[in-house]
């Protein structure tokens, strides 16, 4: 199970929890505490929700950067400055806290060339600087982590680290290999 499923999971249970003590609530003929309980649930299905497009949006990004079903990869094309030398699909990291919860997770998965890459996270770097420092006690450790990465980079998704890399399909089997040693691709996992 991966990290994305289990917190976009972890959303929609809090939301299910909230919206049933809305119910309740009315129930109970308390409007004010079912409003609260509504106003919350809606902003875990909110959370919920936006998680699961971005987990749909960087598997077609990598896809589409990394080839696809085919394995070739693409002549990558700087989205910054449009230079191809040195080009690099990229993810910055993102970290954001609320009293108890912390939340550290990539950004949008973007080709970025060697030049560009420090200009590139410096909209998620201030975004963490802002949002990412309130929560306890996880919420500096994880800021101090994410600005730490994104100004060495960012999460590089290349084919030389194979921990961020969609696996490739596997070659074809021939009649004498077992149906248990195939492998499907998996999804990424991001360093950070």
């Amino acid at each position: 199970m991966s990290r994305a499923f289990k917190q976009s999971a972890f959303f929609l249970v809090l939301e299910v929890l909230f919206l049933g003590g809305a119910i309740i609530n009315l129930v109970k003929g308390d409007y004010l505490e079912m409003s609260g309980g509504l106003v919350i649930a809606a902003f875990f299905g909110i959370v919920h929700t936006a998680r699961r497009e971005k987990d749909a949006r960087d598997t077609a990004a990598l896809e589409t950067l990394l080839g696809g079903e085919t394995g070739e990869t693409n002549r990558l094309h700087c989205c910054r400055c449009g230079s191809d030398a040195r080009v690099s699909p990229r993810a910055y990291v993102v970290t954001y806290s609320l009293l108890l919860y912390t939340s550290m997770s990539p950004g949008a998965i973007r080709p970025i060339c060697h030049r560009c890459r420090f200009r590139a996270g410096l909209p998620y770097s201030l975004f963490t600087l802002v949002a990412g420092w309130w929560g306890f006690p996880w919420g500096p450790i994880l800021t101090v982590r994410a600005l730490y990465r994104n100004f060495r980079g960012g999460v590089v998704l290349t084919e030389n680290r194979p921990e961020v890399v969609v696996a490739a399909p596997p070659p074809p089997s021939s009649a004498s290999e077992p149906a248990a040693d195939k492998k499907s691709p998996e999804t990424p996992k991001f360093d950070y």
